[in-house]
């Protein structure tokens, strides 16, 4: 069953910032410079600009310089990039944070947050990140969805199913978090599809 943000596509942009760009120089050094695709300021359409950016080995953006004044900046004061299979906000300041994505754009915030991949160990994990691009529910989970109000669904050992051009979260035990990280509902059910995390 297809349930919102678990068809999450492309693939990497739930996998990584991960090992794909392990190895990749930063922007400052000139090598390992990729395509970046927003919006600027002069349009609503995306436009993708050639040597743009680089990610770091530890999932970190780097833009070139003069590619935030180009930018598109919404009412939060954040614009979103996609380097590579990659999405971030970016702050005007510069500030960034990895943003987990869904059919080719960064997912959005709800109730203030949004699902943010991380490196942490040897593994990744989704946390979530609040407008201000800070880590506000610390990455445990190796899933998540948005909130709705005020609850998110989230998994452990969930894994990505394909499904034509759609990927979709499946197996694992799920339960339900609050915008406070707290599992209101304990990460034990074996599948989303009899939970209720907003009506809870």
């Amino acid at each position: 069953m297809a349930r919102g943000l678990q068809r999450w596509r492309p693939r990497l942009a739930w996998m990584a910032p991960f090992g794909v760009v392990v190895g990749i120089a930063s922007a400052a050094h000139g090598a390992g410079l990729q395509p970046c695709a927003y919006s600027p300021a002069s349009s609503h359409n995306v436009v993708t600009v050639p040597d743009c950016a680089a990610v770091t080995p530890s999932g970190a953006l780097r833009l070139q310089p003069g590619r935030l004044d180009d930018m598109r900046f919404d009412s939060n004061g954040l614009a979103a990039v996609q380097v590579g299979r990659l999405f971030f906000y970016v702050a005007r300041d510069g500030r960034s944070a990895p943003v987990a994505g869904v059919e080719g754009h960064a997912v959005e915030f709800h109730d203030g947050l949004a699902p943010s991949p991380r490196r942490v160990g040897a593994g990744y994990r989704i946390g979530y990140i609040d407008e201000d691009l800070s880590l506000a529910i610390p990455a445990r989970w190796d899933g998540g969805l948005d909130f709705n109000e005020g609850r998110a669904e989230v998994c452990h050992g969930c894994t990505i199913a394909h499904d034509g051009d759609f990927e979709e979260l499946q197996g694992g035990l799920w339960g339900c978090i609050d915008t406070g990280g707290r599992e209101v509902v304990p990460v034990k059910q074996d599948s989303p599809d009899d939970l209720d995390c907003a009506g809870n």
